[in-house]
C-alpha cells in the first residue's frame, strides 16, 4: 500500500488507484459519498423516480405555458364565461399546424332543453319557497 503525503505536515492521502478500485459491493458503502448513497436509495424507489418524472413534466409546463395556452392570459371574454373547455389541436383537414389551435365557437342552443338552466333553477326555487309558505299559512 503506498501513500502520498500531502503539502503540509502529518496529512496522508491514500492513492487514487487504491481508492478507486473496491473488491465487493459492501466496501463500495463504505467509500461511497453521501450523495451517491442517496442516489442509490432513490434509484431503488419507483414511486419516488415516477414522482421525479411528473415533477419534470411539470416544471417543464410551467416554462412552456405561453406555447400551451391558446389566448391570452390577460383577455377575458364576458360571452364565452360558461363555454366549455375545448381541447387543443394540431391537425385538421390541411395537416400539421403549428402553434396549436382551437376550433370557434357555434352560437347554438341545444333543442332538447329549451329552458335555461338559470332559469329552471329560479323556477324550481319559486316553487318550493310558495309550498313551504303555504304550509306554514293554512289553516
Amino acid at each position: 500500500m503506498t501513500q502520498e503525503v500531502a503539502e503540509g505536515p502529518h496529512t496522508i492521502l491514500p492513492d487514487d488507484s487504491e481508492f478507486i478500485e473496491v473488491s465487493s459491493e459492501r466496501e463500495k458503502i463504505f467509500v461511497a459519498s453521501p450523495r451517491q448513497l442517496m442516489w442509490w436509495r432513490f434509484r431503488r424507489h419507483r414511486m419516488a423516480l415516477l414522482s421525479g418524472v411528473v415533477l419534470i413534466l411539470l416544471y417543464l409546463v410551467a416554462l412552456t405555458w405561453e406555447f400551451l395556452a391558446p389566448y391570452n392570459p390577460l383577455r377575458h371574454d364576458v360571452q364565452s364565461v360558461y363555454a366549455p373547455p375545448q381541447g387543443m389541436q394540431f391537425f385538421d383537414e390541411e395537416g400539421f399546424h403549428f402553434p396549436p389551435f382551437v376550433y370557434g365557437l357555434k352560437g347554438e342552443r341545444c333543442r332538447a332543453t329549451p329552458i335555461s338552466s338559470g332559469a329552471l333553477l329560479k323556477a324550481i326555487c319559486i316553487f318550493s319557497v310558495s309550498r313551504t309558505m303555504r304550509a306554514q299559512y293554512s289553516c
